[in-house]
């Protein structure tokens, strides 16, 4: 593990960046991102670098490449100590609100019902220790750490593994494909949404994506208008706000129905057409 840390970074972000809850903020959004900081802070117990200076040095000469902002030590220690809440939240969370784990605990256990089996398991993946509930949390939390960085490690060793053969259940539903003839027949400019009157000279633009902040507008020619410059296309402006990808998928358009990706209001007018 402690050989390639590469691997070991791509195995955590793809882990941790789906239990990381968006957060709204006022204003540019954090660098590195919320995920990303996860990534860092696991990382470092897992190749045993005890201190954050230490670590924090390797990764800006190990790990640069992967990370477009790494943080200076203070900055790293002063945003890991305001990240408990970037876990995602469950209605249970709400439901116990502030009872103490020796409250609401039994209570859980009598109300899930689970086989003792699958109740194990579920105790292992959260990494809680044995009498957790009466533990006081300092404790708790000494107690947790290498259970937590256990279990990364036990899956990043099995993707790592040439035998790893992940099963997924069925779906219940199996998911309508797109084909040809529900893909877009032609190529269709920004402008034609305009002209169409699906959005209007001065719709506003925001990215879907969660850790990118930026607003566009759209101007009376059908182009983008995003810190000042002008773009043709919708991937062009995502590529100018960092993201580089489809901007069709990035953009999200402020239409009276609501916020609706620019590829929606493309396909819609397809099907006029």
């Amino acid at each position: 593990m402690k050989t390639n840390p590469d691997a070991l970074q791509a195995a955590l972000y793809v882990c941790i960046d789906d239990h990381v809850a968006p957060r709204r903020r006022i204003g540019r959004p954090p660098k590195p991102t919320d995920a990303e900081l996860l990534c860092l802070a696991v990382a470092q117990v897992l190749l045993g670098f005890p201190s954050a200076r230490h670590w924090i040095r390797f990764a800006h000469a190990r790990l640069g490449h992967l990370f477009r902002h790494l943080p200076r030590q203070s900055a790293y220690n002063k945003r890991l100590n305001a990240a408990g809440p970037l876990i995602s939240q469950w209605s249970d969370d709400i439901a116990i609100s502030d009872q103490a784990p020796a409250q609401y605990w039994p209570a859980q256990l009598a109300a899930k019902g689970l086989p003792a089996d699958v109740m194990a398991r579920q105790l292992y993946l959260h990494a809680l220790p044995d009498d957790w509930p009466s533990m006081d949390y300092d404790t708790f939390l000494t107690a947790r750490r290498p259970l937590m960085a256990q279990v990364v490690r036990d899956a990043f060793w099995q993707l790592e593994s040439d035998s790893y053969r992940p099963v997924y259940s069925a779906p219940s539903v199996v998911p309508e494909q797109r084909t040809a003839s529900m893909l877009p027949s032609r190529r269709i400019k920004l402008s034609e949404l305009l002209d169409a009157g699906l959005i209007s000279a001065g719709t506003v633009l925001t990215p879907a994506w969660e850790e990118y902040g930026q607003v566009a507008v759209v101007d009376d020619e059908g182009r983008i208008r995003l810190d000042g410059q002008i773009h043709d296309t919708p991937s062009g402006a995502a590529n100018a706000a960092g993201a580089g990808t489809n901007g069709w998928t990035f953009w999200l358009a402020d239409t009276p129905e609501g916020q609706v990706t620019l590829a929606d209001l493309r396909a819609a007018l397809s099907e006029e057409d």
